[in-house]
């Protein structure tokens, strides 16, 4: 019974019977997870192939008692064995260990001898869903305070400046069931670093001063959410479920749940949560680093061996996701955005025993696909939605959702019972003729293709998701779990389709303006839920037969040759080729990731594009246009691992094509005649000029801290204008007006290409001649010039004040460099380096001042400038510019007292990110873009940033500094936004009225040479 009751008195109640009738379906359950998820058997997938398909089948009783048979078998006859093999691609160099140490911490050791990258996390399978029923938040506040400083490193802010300083970066984030703490650092650096990573769970120290202040930035986490709509959104459909089911809860926590109350203070609860549930058996670590993995061992083993250990799995949560009898339901939630969504959502089993065959991912790929005949398709034409998804939604160890999710329209909201008819005529279509065995092999190649030919993730995703992967899946398959597909399974996809119909259904809507009746108690969240209307059951469980759904065509796009081309033009850059006059091709094979993956990117530039607000707004319809008509067309080409991105920017539009290189040319084609010739359908206008409309009304009720630093941005940059400006506009654009743009917008232009990767110099230039043939023949040539950056200087300081529909405030300060030069930016690289750990010490974990607290380097087109960043709860704009203020007078003696070794770890670390070898194509794709759009033709800008970091002295930097700091803020900008907690009062001296007038009186940057 000690596996479902908690020590603790303050535990979430097991209820009565409901509990109790579980409680030997549990033990079995139990039980096969011990087996089949936390031990290491080289031979268990086979047995489960054997077992978990039938046992499924069975029923309810017959299962659990086979499960627990097969459990014992397991448990009598096996050892762990720390010698199971991880698969890996074959193109994976990398190399994998898994071990288990004596105190039953789960180990995974990445050898990577060419990372310049280490990364290390350590994940538990305890999270929120654990707190102690009157104690919400508090696995989320415990996260927060073991950064705060542990026995052998008692500084609250040591471990934070240490990775930062070292080239890296660090986190953690707690959901219903994980914590999970995670950090990269220079691979150098790896050993210091995971002395200090480990003592986390050994010895931390959490200290009684420290709490109050981590607390109020708790709170000040959950008020920095209170008008965001994915949370709120998350906070009101959860008013659906269980309330006594983990997801139910309250995670972030507040000043309220993590209060001291007389008698009942908060530190012994957290004690008695560590204690109770940090024990090594809970615990997955995964470290990488360039060591060999006998070294990797070695070092794990010295620094986590005094983990205590402990339980080997967390509690089995026994209570369904709804109540027994609460389907089908009918939910409402209101949002603070101008946002309409519909989503289905049906109460399933959880798709993780069945991760080997994917039968809920197959029926995903099947409703959720957009080509012709597919359910979006259709919902398109009729003019109710813009966008569709589907999928799984929740997954836990016994219950889960699937979840259609439909972004509706203003027209759309109206039909609700007529998209349901649609979405269960596409069910229906899928259950009688869409489980063909064809189908799935096409799934399983596409899986396998890019299983193989995955490029690197970065250290530090590769070692957050495996750490929380081998909770729930066997080691071997830790990197193949979400591209295995082994055998079609017709029986598991079925029991599946007899799940998804209207009886078992969650019905959500998010709308504005909607009838509600209820409001959530922490976010405020308005909402309804009752019965699904009995009209809406009835139809949808017999829709109508339209016929213009249909099944997807096998797929075009699926590629036949993967096979590495030789290098004949000997390229080491990127080399420029004359095309024609006013187009340039830029090309370079690169065979160094050894993968049949290659880059071709593409930008047309038009003097239309941004001359006015009006033509900007023209030129976003422009590509909205061009890219919903594509969508049917190259949805599949999605599917085949061929990547498309087509946007609008300042000079025009760019196109980017990457993934696998064999049919690149043939979607090329596609894409281009269609920007050549849009189809500009009345229709399709009014719902996309509709789109645009609502996103720029949005923007204005977006991030506080993103909305302070857009409007940073706007003021820095030419020919900018705000979101309301914006939205007024393009309410106003005609139909005829934009047909005229489409044909006009490429009368004259210039053009600029990239081809690298697995390509031949001959298919490149066959790309460029497609270009020159469907974009550019016979129209006229014209250079586009980059938009101007504001040069501040002599205005003794200035203020934009803006308001906020939020009750925290907002305060930016922005510092701009003198000039352009290299070593003007390497300057202010090297200042945002060491600035940045003392900035968030001093005002976050000293002063509290809110959660969201940065400061870093902030080029804008190479002009060289800082930036730092308060969102406050509890403070005025003005109080937290003061202590801005403050911070900057007392640094430049902190600099100068820095010791050399420390200001040369602070240099090092800036070099190791700023020289990072390139983990992927695309990554060394963008650096060669962003060279070629600044005309840094020798492909060396970082090579030259870092000749300058190393010339600077510690003496230069204090020069620069002060230089700053004694100009009177003559080139200095700040944002001031005002929440409704603290709103404006008073005048501000040099207050920027307007954008416009800014711009009209400012002094402009010209490009460097």
């Amino acid at each position: 019974m000690i596996v479902f009751m908690d020590a603790s008195c303050k535990t979430r109640p097991l209820v009565g019977l409901r509990i109790a009738t579980n409680i030997m379906k549990g033990l079995f359950v139990d039980a096969w997870l011990v087996a089949t998820r936390a031990l290491n058997l080289r031979w268990l997938s086979g047995i489960e192939r054997l077992v978990v398909g039938p046992i499924a089948r069975c029923s309810s009783s017959l299962k659990w008692l086979l499960r627990s048979c097969v459990v014992a078998l397991l448990l009598a006859c096996t050892v762990p064995d720390v010698d199971a093999r991880i698969i890996s691609s074959e193109m994976d160099s990398r190399s994998y260990r898994a071990l288990r140490l004596a105190n039953g911490l789960r180990v995974i050791l990445v050898s990577d001898p060419a990372t310049d990258k280490a990364a290390a996390a350590l994940d538990l399978d305890v999270g929120s869903g654990s707190d102690p029923e009157d104690r919400a938040g508090l696995a989320h506040f415990l996260e927060h305070m073991l950064f705060l400083g542990t026995d052998r490193y008692p500084s609250a802010g040591e471990y934070q400046s240490f990775i930062r300083s070292h080239g890296g970066n660090n986190n953690a984030y707690t959901t219903v069931n994980h914590t999970n703490y995670y950090f990269d650092v220079a691979a150098s650096s790896l050993q210091p670093a995971l002395d200090r990573f480990a003592r986390f769970f050994v010895a931390p120290l959490m200290d009684p001063s420290y709490i109050a202040r981590e607390r109020a930035v708790v709170h000040a986490e959950y008020s920095s959410k209170q008008k965001d709509d994915n949370r709120r959104i998350w906070v009101g459909r959860k008013q659906a479920l269980d309330p006594l089911h983990p997801q139910a809860g309250f995670a972030v926590g507040s000043e309220t749940t993590l209060a001291d109350r007389p008698g009942d203070a908060v530190e012994p609860d957290l004690r008695s949560f560590y204690r109770q549930y940090y024990h090594a058996g809970r615990m997955v670590l995964v470290v990488l680093g360039k060591e060999s993995l006998e070294r990797l061992e070695a070092m794990v083993r010295q620094r986590f061996a005094e983990v205590p250990s402990g339980s080997s799995r967390a509690p089995r949560n026994l209570v369904p996701l709804y109540r027994s009898g609460s389907l089908p339901l009918w939910q409402v939630v209101t949002p603070q955005k101008e946002t309409r969504r519909l989503n289905f959502i049906f109460h399933v089993p959880s798709p993780r025993d069945y991760y080997r065959t994917k039968p809920l991912g197959y029926l995903a790929n099947l409703l959720g696909h957009e080509g012709p005949g597919s359910l979006l398709s259709g919902l398109k034409k009729k003019g109710w939605a813009s966008s569709l998804s589907a999928g799984a939604g929740i997954v836990g160890d016994d219950d889960g959702t699937f979840e259609i999710s439909i972004k509706l329209t203003p027209t759309g909201l109206d039909q609700i019972p007529a998209i349901g008819e649609l979405l269960f005529e596409a069910i229906r279509l899928v259950r009688e003729r869409g489980i063909e065995s064809w189908r799935y092999a096409e799934q399983k190649q596409l899986a396998d293709m890019q299983f193989q030919f995955q490029e690197t993730v970065e250290p530090i995703h590769l070692v957050r998701s495996l750490a929380s992967r081998w909770h729930d899946y066997p080691v071997e398959d830790l990197l193949y779990a979400g591209y295995r597909y082994d055998a079609l399974e017709s029986e598991q996809i079925e029991d599946y389709l007899q799940r998804l119909v209207p009886e078992n259904l969650h019905l959500l809507l998010v709308a504005p303006d909607q009838m509600t009746d209820q409001r959530e108690f922490n976010y405020g969240v308005d909402f309804r839920i009752e019965s699904l209307p009995d009209d809406w059951l009835r139809a949808w469980q017999n829709p109508p037969n339209t016929g213009s759904l249909a099944l997807p065509e096998a797929n075009p796009f699926v590629p036949s040759d993967l096979s590495i081309k030789p290098d004949r033009a000997g390229t080491t850059y990127p080399v420029r080729i004359a095309v024609e006059p006013g187009f340039d091709l830029w090309f370079d094979h690169d065979s160094t990731f050894r993968l049949p993956h290659s880059s071709l990117y593409l930008s047309i530039r038009s003097p239309r594009a941004r001359q006015t607000a009006r033509d900007s707004l023209l030129t976003s319809l422009y590509v909205s246009l061009v890219y919903d008509s594509l969508n049917s067309i190259t949805y599949p080409a999605f599917l085949a691992g061929l990547n498309f991105r087509l946007y609008p920017h300042r000079r025009g539009l760019s196109l980017r094509i990457d993934g696998f290189s064999e049919r690149q040319t043939y979607l090329l084609r596609i894409l281009l005649e269609r920007i050549a010739d849009p189809v500009v359908d009345a229709q399709r206008f009014a719902r996309l000029r509709e789109e645009l409309v609502i996103r720029l009304r949005n923007r204005q009720r977006g991030d506080p801290t993103h909305r302070a630093m857009g409007a940073l941005h706007r003021l820095l940059l030419e020919r900018s204008w705000s979101p309301s400006i914006l939205a007024q506009l393009a309410e106003t654009i005609e139909l005829s007006e934009m047909k005229l743009f489409s044909e006009k917008f490429l009368d004259q232009t210039n053009a600029v290409m990239l081809s690298h990767g697995n390509v031949t110099l001959d298919e490149a230039r066959s790309a460029a001649a497609l270009v020159s043939e469907v974009i550019l023949s016979g129209r006229g040539r014209r250079e586009v010039p980059h938009n101007k950056v504001v040069q501040l200087g002599a205005h003794n300081g200035l203020t934009h004040s803006m308001a906020l529909e939020h009750q925290d405030t907002v305060a930016v300060r922005y510092r701009q460099g003198r000039d352009q030069s290299i070593q003007e930016q390497a300057r202010f690289l090297m200042l945002g380096q060491v600035i940045s750990s003392p900035f968030y010490d001093q005002l976050r974990t000293r002063q509290k001042l809110g959660y969201v607290v940065f400061s870093s380097a902030m080029p804008v087109r190479d002009i060289p400038g800082l930036v730092f960043a308060v969102q406050a709860p509890g403070h005025s704009a003005d109080a937290v510019q003061k202590s801005i203020d403050q911070f900057l007078e007392n640094f430049s003696g902190m600099l100068e007292a820095m010791d050399d070794g420390v200001f040369e770890q602070q240099r090092q670390g800036l070099l190791s990110e700023l020289l990072a070898a390139d983990q992927k194509l695309t990554e060394r794709s963008d650096y060669y873009w962003r060279e070629i759009d600044r005309r840094a033709f020798d492909f060396n800008t970082r090579e030259r940033l870092a000749r300058a970091i190393r010339a600077i002295t510690k003496k230069t930097l204090m020069d620069a500094l002060d230089s700053m700091l004694s100009d009177g803020g003559d080139r200095e900008l700040r944002i001031n936004a005002y929440g409704t907690a603290f709103p404006r009062s008073g005048n501000i001296d040099r207050e920027i009225r307007s954008t416009a007038d800014f711009h009209e009186a400012a002094s402009w940057f010209h490009p460097a040479p």
